[in-house]
């Protein structure tokens, strides 16, 4: 029995609402936010489908709709999971609202999912509500925006730390004659580093 058969008889109240279909070798289930946690928590814990192992969570973003000419969602939570008892992957889908992408944290199911999370919060803005340290993971905490997100090229900027101004060697070379012989006399100057306005 797949997956998806599963879910549906296990789970009825949401045959209606999660449509499934097989890609390659994964089952992909597709789940609105208000149920992600339900069907995730079914996944892990039901002895047929043992989904113990969370692999990902990342996100998909299409650009904002008005680069698009379709209604659907621009965000889409990507959930992974494999079952090491059973030998199969499962991967979740879940359409996120366009200004405020947002879903149910999955540390209580996963505790592993606590870097995900702020990495995927951090590239994409995506909050997972409820993180216990939803920050920044890979960027500096001053930037503003998330370059993972397709409109972010110019918008995601930092503000810039004082930097140090370079040292300056220079090199001075007299030459002094006389009647007899030529000496060359080089003096180096070292300036010290300040700290820039």
């Amino acid at each position: 029995m797949s997956v998806a058969s599963l879910v549906h008889a296990r789970l009825p109240a949401l045959r209606a609402v999660v449509p499934a279909h097989r890609a390659g070798d994964v089952d992909v289930l597709s789940v609105p936010v208000a149920h992600l946690r339900v069907l995730l928590a079914f996944l892990r814990d039901d002895a047929d489908v043992g989904c113990d192992h969370l692999v990902d969570v990342t996100a998909l973003d299409r650009g904002p709709r008005a680069q698009r000419d379709d209604d659907a969602p621009r965000f889409v939570l990507v959930v992974l999971l494999a079952s090491r008892a059973h030998g199969s992957r499962v991967r979740v889908d879940c359409a996120l609202e366009d200004d405020d992408p947002a879903y149910p944290s999955l540390v209580p199911l996963w505790p592993g999912a606590l870097l995900l999370e702020r990495e995927l919060w951090d590239l994409f803005g995506v909050t997972a509500e409820g993180h216990p340290s939803l920050r920044r993971l890979h960027y500096p905490d001053d930037l503003v925006g998330h370059p993972g997100r397709i409109d972010a090229s110019a918008a995601a900027t930092t503000t810039p730390a004082p930097t140090k101004r370079a040292v300056v060697i220079e090199r001075a070379t007299t030459t002094t004659a006389t009647a007899d012989t030529t000496t060359t006399d080089t003096t180096t100057t070292d300036t010290s580093t300040t700290e820039a306005p």
